[in-house]
């Protein structure tokens, strides 16, 4: 009986002795994720992915393409935060970051202003070959976002934003207007729109299609496309739904 207590002891030890190790390399897991997230060149290079997701919510030619979630090289060092900066702010949630299983990095979980639910995943290294973190300890000028997803909502977020843009809004009223001359104006039947962001995917190079809805009415429906090029937006075509078309014939 003393020797089954005495084994039961001794396994009951190594499981505790398996759990201190477990939870100690957790803890210094995340102390290192910290001290390595907050390094300036980290932040920089966590801002300029940030910015290039938004910069490329309508994408131009050379930018971000969906398929394949990659991060080109662009130049954003000279867009810092403004007024018309959709990002204002962001928040590392270090409870849901983590190493890569793989080893090609840290995986940054980041909220978006303020907004818990407003989610991208970010993975960063710090060597450009393979991805891979080679000395945790050694400075590195090499920080690179591999990949990135953003949740759905964040997605919705963004893209809502975006056609919220002074130069978008113009756009979509200039063409109203082509329909109903006294839009917005109590003469008008157009009285007011709204973007169904549900209908609104982004077709790779080709521009952000969206749904507008008129007077807040679901059945009186116009596809609306906006085209980037050279950082500007166009109106990229378009067509009313017949709902539409015999309201406005009224």
């Amino acid at each position: 009986m003393k020797k089954k207590r005495k084994i039961g002891r001794i396994i009951v030890g190594i499981l505790l002795s398996y759990v201190a190790i477990v939870l100690i390399s957790k803890y210094r897991e995340k102390v290192y994720i910290r001290e390595e997230l907050k390094k300036p060149e980290v932040i920089a290079v966590i801002e300029k992915a940030l910015r290039s997701i938004e910069n490329n919510i309508i994408r131009e030619p050379n930018g971000i393409v969906v398929s394949d979630k990659k991060i080109r090289n662009q130049d954003t060092s000279d867009r810092g935060v403004s007024e018309n900066n959709i990002i204002k702010s962001y928040e590392i949630d270090y409870d849901k970051t983590q190493l890569n299983s793989w080893g090609f990095g840290i995986e940054a979980e980041i909220s978006i202003n303020g907004n818990p639910d407003l989610r991208i995943g970010l993975l960063i290294s710090n060597k450009e070959s393979t991805g891979r973190f080679e000395d945790k300890n050694k400075e590195s000028e090499n920080y690179q976002i591999n990949s990135y997803s953003i949740s759905r909502e964040a997605d919705d977020y963004l893209r809502d934003e975006e056609m919220k843009r002074p130069e978008i809004v113009a756009l979509i009223k200039e063409e109203l207007l082509k329909l109903d001359p006294e839009a917005f104006t109590e003469k008008g039947k157009i009285r007011s729109y709204k973007v169904n962001v549900d209908k609104m995917p982004s077709v790779e190079d080709r521009g952000l299609n969206s749904e507008l809805l008129i007077n807040g009415n679901e059945n009186l429906r116009m596809k609306f496309t906006i085209i980037k090029k050279d950082g500007k937006y166009e109106f990229g075509g378009g067509f009313t739904y017949e709902e539409l078309d015999k309201f406005l014939k009224q």
